[in-house]
């Protein structure tokens, strides 16, 4: 008889357990999902900030190309200007602009340095 009372009281035991598993299960799932979004939140902060240095990054080269576009534009008047004499006259061999129009129809203003040509 102690034998198969000490049986049953396993049996409650584990049938006990068996009952309230799926509590303990919720428990852990709600451990696990707070977990989950802890990281998600963390990994997101992240992402903004590399988001953030990545449109620093784009600015500091769009400045960086800006000063290259104006250096050119620089350079070009530099040019075209030494195609000028110094006093102001005309040289025989001077700039010209010409017009020109592109497939859509629009009119594009261009300037052809004729300096360096021969006549």
């Amino acid at each position: 008889m102690s034998v198969r009372l000490h049986v049953l009281v396993e049996d409650i035991k584990l049938n006990s357990t068996v009952f309230h598993w799926p509590d303990s299960l919720n428990k852990v799932f709600e451990v696990n999902q707070n977990r989950l979004m802890q990281r998600r939140e963390r990994a997101q902060e992240e992402l903004k900030k590399r988001i953030a240095e990545f449109e620093e990054k784009l600015q500091e080269h769009n400045k960086e190309i800006e000063t290259f576009r104006k250096k050119e534009v620089i350079a070009h008047c530099i040019h075209w200007l030494g195609c000028w004499t110094g006093d102001g006259d005309v040289p025989s061999l001077t700039p010209a602009t010409s017009l020109s129009s592109n497939d859509s129809g629009q009119v594009a203003h261009t300037h052809i340095c004729l300096c360096h040509q021969a006549v």
